[in-house]
């Protein structure tokens, strides 16, 4: 089984600022409650909530797929706190992975930091620090983080290579790209980011749409159901 979770946010008018989606699959036999699902399953929810809300979703949606919490689910998702909290809280036994676009996203602003916009010292560093990461993990870029300090003499710059640190290190058991792409595994969440653009993002954020929540929440469960191809199941059960 496998779990994709996205982050939950709105600004401070409660307006929407990015759509949230949870998707998770499995590959056996399920049985849904509202709809037939086929052999490899594949579930989506969608809502504007804090991350509480958002999170005590998840074992409720495994157990409507057959899956107990000692399941060894396979997680891929950014660096937020709150996700791996909760995904150690609701399941124990889970192997997580930090999705690469956050990790190198973060790293090229390092490397923006650390040399400038565009120069080509930005490159080769960003370069450098990504083939660490890809192929030795966190060992491999706390040296290349290391070997900058020396030269990094400014306090911003020394500051971005702290930033770098912390948010990677309490990731270092979660840097684990090698094994997984030499088992033909995924490293990246981008297929769950981009169901929030496409399916609800792009619903919901049409020009001169306004929303009021509850009516953004159903229509994103809606977007979710067309995601997740249970939209024809979905509807023969409800009528």
């Amino acid at each position: 089984m496998r779990q994709h979770v996205a982050r939950v946010e709105r600004n401070a008018c409660g307006c929407v600022r990015q759509a949230c989606l949870g998707r998770t699959r499995h590959g056996g036999a399920v049985e849904h409650p509202q709809a037939s699902i086929a052999r490899r399953a594949c579930v989506a929810f969608a809502s504007i909530e804090d991350h509480e809300t958002f999170a005590a979703r998840w074992p409720k949606v495994a157990s409507r797929l057959g899956i107990r919490a000692n399941a060894a689910l396979d997680v891929l998702a950014d660096g937020a706190r709150w996700i791996w909290e909760r995904i150690d809280y609701h399941f124990a036994f889970a192997r997580g992975t930090l999705d690469i676009f956050h990790a190198l996203e973060h790293v090229s602003q390092t490397a923006t930091s650390l040399f400038g916009e565009g120069t080509e010292p930005t490159q080769q560093w960003r370069d450098t620090a990504r083939d660490a990461l890809l192929t030795q993990g966190w060992s491999g870029i706390e040296q290349v983080i290391a070997q900058a300090r020396p030269i990094s003499v400014r306090a911003h710059q020394r500051r971005a290579l702290d930033e770098l640190t912390g948010y990677l290190r309490p990731q270092s058991h979660r840097l684990n790209y090698a094994q997984r792409l030499a088992e033909g595994r995924p490293i990246g969440s981008g297929l769950i980011e981009g169901a929030c653009k496409n399916y609800i993002g792009r619903r919901l954020k049409q020009t001169g749409a306004r929303w009021l929540i509850p009516n953004a929440n159903r229509m994103a469960t809606l977007t979710s159901l067309v995601y997740a191809d249970q939209w024809t199941e979905y509807w023969a059960t409800a009528a």
